[in-house]
């Protein structure tokens, strides 16, 4: 029916996917994690989460339906990481020239 898919229902979202996520930048944030240890770790799945157009129109849904600031600061981690991400990106081609 959904061919291979499945939906994803909001408890799953937020309790299995996105709240960890939040646990993370929040301790990244108060220096209870190492960035680079996060973003070794952590990288890959908060880019394809927090890049994903469904998974920001959910979170855009949530803040409207509570009027809570949910997930702010997994947004700003994924900033940082696609920041240091393209630093590295830049010292590697930069390297290789």
């Amino acid at each position: 029916m959904l061919a291979g898919q499945r939906i994803i229902l909001t408890f799953e979202m937020d309790d299995e996917i996105l709240s960890p996520l939040e646990e993370v930048a929040y301790y990244e944030e108060k220096n209870l994690l190492d960035f680079d240890y996060v973003y070794e770790t952590f990288a890959d799945h908060i880019d394809v989460f927090m890049s994903n157009k469904e998974v920001v129109k959910y979170i855009t849904w949530m803040r409207e339906t509570t009027g809570m600031d949910v997930y702010r600061k997994l947004e700003r981690l994924h900033a940082k990481i696609k920041r240091h991400a393209a630093a590295v990106k830049a010292t590697s081609v930069a390297q290789l020239s």
